[in-house]
C-alpha cells in the first residue's frame, strides 16, 4: 500500500517488490490511495481507510482459501 502523494521511489520500490513477489508465485496485491481517499503519507494519518483495505483483503483471501476458490486482485 501506498499514497499518490508518496515520492516516486515509494512507488518504485513498491511496484518492483510486487513484482519480485510474482515470480516466486506469491499472492500479493499493491493498493494506491488517491487524494479523494484521503490519501495521506504512508497512511499515517488515515489508519481507518489502510485497516479496511487490509481487512477486505484478509476476508477474500480466506474466503476463497476455504471454498477452495481463487480470485484475482
Amino acid at each position: 500500500m501506498f499514497g499518490a502523494g508518496e515520492a516516486k521511489e515509494l512507488a518504485r520500490q513498491t511496484q518492483a517488490l510486487a513484482a519480485a513477489m510474482k515470480t516466486e508465485h506469491q499472492d500479493v496485491t499493491v493498493r494506491e490511495f488517491e487524494h479523494a481517499e484521503g490519501d495521506a503519507h504512508c497512511q499515517v494519518t488515515n489508519l481507518k481507510l489502510a485497516h479496511q483495505v487490509i481487512f477486505d483483503w484478509l476476508d477474500r483471501r480466506f474466503r476463497s482459501a476455504s471454498t477452495g476458490i481463487t480470485t484475482q486482485s
